[in-house]
């Protein structure tokens, strides 16, 4: 916990001088405390006084007296959530391949090194950023509340960044821009109401000169949503850099618990290259490319998406109405249009390098390759290809980390976690005794969207920590991160080693996983599929076997009917098939019994219907196995450097504790004593102390 003067006066005050010391300690029933030196962080257990304007500590005393509450329950109400939190971890930066690597762990530290990278740019540099979101003040009252992000570390330079880089391009600093622009069902006000992502910021930057691509979304070739958060900086002066991970750029985001790397070239690689050019070209640069590409294609807009899904077209919807007005005129200018054709793509050079030391991985639609973006050969499911595996094109095994033996420990903080087999696998390894794994999540997703929650409460029914990390929920704060540390530890260790960080925008989930290379079912969720199968045999299959025995015994049915459960399993086609007889044996039996006026088929078509109805059943189970679907574009990469990666670690353990144990109940005292100390506090005030009161 940490109580801070200027947060509680922020609060309680803001037009108040004199502070004083007002004295927290988890012995309420202390008749004096003695005078304690004030510190920034009070430890569990620890006495430690709080500095407070003394009409401040009068206000509080008369509200908790009025109010008949004591001075600690009182404070503790209105204080604990905009104080409670984990301090996050100091940057550490640490040589990997010919770059260095800085961890930036929430927003005081991503956003201010943010901003000055984009202040450090000079004419002739170029500035690339690719965000799912990117706001500033302007978007606050129509669909981006700031929501109190106002009051916490690094929004002040996060609500600077659109001004200064504004400010740069005039000065002759190239900006070029991919931005999300999915269809949104609400706003950062909780209204119902449809919107198109990043609107208003594009035709403020397309105005203000720069140059700015909208990602495609699905029906344009593209994915659900851009996800990436990339932010790319070439100088010649000093080097070029790139900061990746899971931190959006709008209003809230820095309320946000998150992290992202800053990846900086060597000095002494400047001009040769660095695993930074390989970012950009795989990244930004490939989605420059194909952005241009499907504009091309499609326009800003296809009719379908401008009209209703129905099947009776009403007219344009009053979201893609007000796109179209704002953006549809810009894009579908033949300038626009022909960029791809043409190759106006206006990119700085890059040198990637052979066997970088970071991985770059994607998740992008398979578009991609048949565009030529990518070469034919690339995964386009890498990021899912890291963690699971896949068979290679001539069907040998890649193997995933979370099938590797030799990965035996796992720390990660997950915005979400859904993916059927990435929980599979976690619950497999773990009753297994070869994976010590400990993951936190987000809990409002769980709370709002209650179908995310089956994965979170498997996962813990099969005794794997996971846990739903403790937010401010006043702030509404998010856990928003996307990483994971994988790395190998012996009984005997005290710590694990040959640690790497996995980081970047996917979240663990199908979306963020998996794209469209394929059609119909998915043959790659194995463990996914057993479950399945398993619930199917469990559930239903005994008493399927009974009715298709009562069918064939049945004089009036046909006995040539086989079961759908075979030596190799349950036979889906065969489902299909019975389904489609027994019903047309079930209109032949009905339309006979009409006929002759009776009930004489009445007992053959209870089972025929109970068993059709099973079936149903099964097929729904069936259903469940997962397809090939277009997900989200996103990136992240892998750093192999021991350092970095336990920096996270230590992150990760500091934000177990917070969360799992209970909040310290805080006792504050008081009286009007004013006892005879020398000055102790750094306003040069006179320190008191109080008795207890209510």
């Amino acid at each position: 916990m940490n109580l801070i003067t200027t947060n509680l006066n922020k609060v309680l005050n803001r037009n108040v001088s004199n502070p004083i010391a007002f004295t927290a300690s988890d012995n309420d029933n202390k008749k004096e405390i003695p005078v304690l030196v004030p510190t920034q962080n009070r430890l569990k257990g620890e006495d430690s006084p709080v500095f407070m304007y003394a009409e401040v500590a009068a206000r509080l005393i008369k509200a908790a007296n009025n109010s008949a509450q004591s001075v600690s329950e009182l404070v503790n109400k209105l204080l604990f959530s905009k104080l409670a939190k984990v301090e996050p971890e100091k940057s550490v930066t640490a040589e990997v391949g010919k770059t260095n690597v800085t961890t930036l762990i929430d927003g005081g530290q991503i956003f201010p090194k943010a901003l000055e990278w984009v202040e450090g740019t000079k004419k002739g540099d170029c500035i690339q950023i690719e965000m799912f979101e990117f706001q500033n003040k302007d978007d606050a009252d129509k669909h981006h509340p700031l929501g109190g992000a106002d009051a916490v570390d690094g929004s002040k330079e996060q609500q600077k960044l659109y001004d200064t880089i504004i400010k740069k391009s005039k000065e002759g600093v190239k900006v070029q821009t991919i931005l999300d622009a999915s269809k949104w069902p609400e706003d950062g006000f909780g209204r119902k109401e449809k919107f198109y992502n990043n609107l208003n910021m594009v035709k403020r930057l397309i105005d203000a000169g720069v140059d700015v691509a909208i990602y495609p979304r699905s029906t344009q070739g593209g994915t659900k949503i851009q996800h990436v958060k990339l932010l790319a900086i070439h100088s010649k002066s000093t080097g070029n850099k790139v900061m990746i991970g899971g931190e959006n750029w709008g209003n809230h985001s820095p309320v946000n618990h998150d992290a992202c790397v800053a990846i900086e070239t060597q000095d002494k690689f400047k001009g040769q290259g660095s695993e930074v050019d390989n970012i950009i070209d795989n990244v930004f640069n490939k989605d420059w490319k194909f952005a241009w590409k499907m504009m091309g294609l499609y326009g800003a807009m296809t009719e379908k998406e401008q009209h209703s899904n129905l099947k009776i077209i009403k007219g344009i919807l009053p979201e893609a109405a007000e796109y179209m007005k704002v953006i549809g005129e810009i894009y579908n200018d033949p300038k626009y249009r022909e960029r791809f054709t043409k190759g106006e793509f206006y990119l700085p050079e890059v040198k990637p390098v052979k066997d970088p030391a970071i991985k770059v991985l994607l998740n992008s639609p398979v578009e991609y390759k048949t565009h030529g973006i990518y070469d034919k050969n690339m995964d386009n499911e890498s990021i899912r290809t890291y963690l699971l595996g896949k068979k290679g094109d001539k069907g040998q095994e890649i193997q995933g980390k979370l099938n590797d033996p030799n990965m035996n420990y796992l720390r990660a903080e997950l915005f979400v976690l859904t993916h059927k087999e990435v929980k599979e696998k976690i619950i497999e390894r773990h009753k297994s005794g070869t994976l010590d794994a400990k993951i936190l999540v987000s809990p409002d997703l769980l709370q709002k969207f209650p179908y995310l929650k089956p994965v979170y409460q498997e996962l813990r029914k099969e005794g794997v920590p996971v846990e739903a990390f403790k937010v401010n929920e006043e702030l509404k704060q998010r856990l928003h991160c996307k990483w994971a540390v994988l790395g190998h530890k012996d009984k005997d260790q005290a710590e694990p080693d040959k640690l790497e960080l996995l980081i970047g925008s996917a979240n663990w989930s199908a979306l963020g996983l998996e794209n469209n290379n394929g059609k119909g079912m998915r043959k790659d969720y194995v463990l996914h599929n057993k479950a399945i199968l398993k619930q199917i045999d469990e559930k239903f299959k005994k008493d399927i076997l009974t009715l298709e025995k009562a069918i064939k015994s049945d004089p009036k049915m046909d006995k040539n009917m086989q079961s759908i459960f075979t030596n190799k399993g349950l036979d889906y086609n065969k489902i299909l098939e019975n389904k489609k007889a027994l019903n047309r044996k079930e209109k032949e039996l009905f339309e006979q019994q009409i006929e002759l006026n009776n009930t004489s088929n009445d007992e053959s078509l209870k089972k025929i219907r109970a068993l059709v109805g099973t079936y149903h059943l099964v097929e729904d189970f069936v259903n469940k196995k997962a397809k090939y679907k277009r997900g989200n574009h996103e990136c992240a990469i892998v750093v192999e450097n021991q350092d970095i990666a336990k920096t996270f670690v230590r992150q990760f353990e500091k934000d177990w504790e917070f969360t799992i144990n209970k909040k310290e109940d805080l006792a504050f005292s008081a009286n009007t004593r004013k006892p005879n100390c020398k000055t102790q506090n750094k306003f040069g005030s006179q320190v008191y102390t109080f008795n207890k009161i209510a």
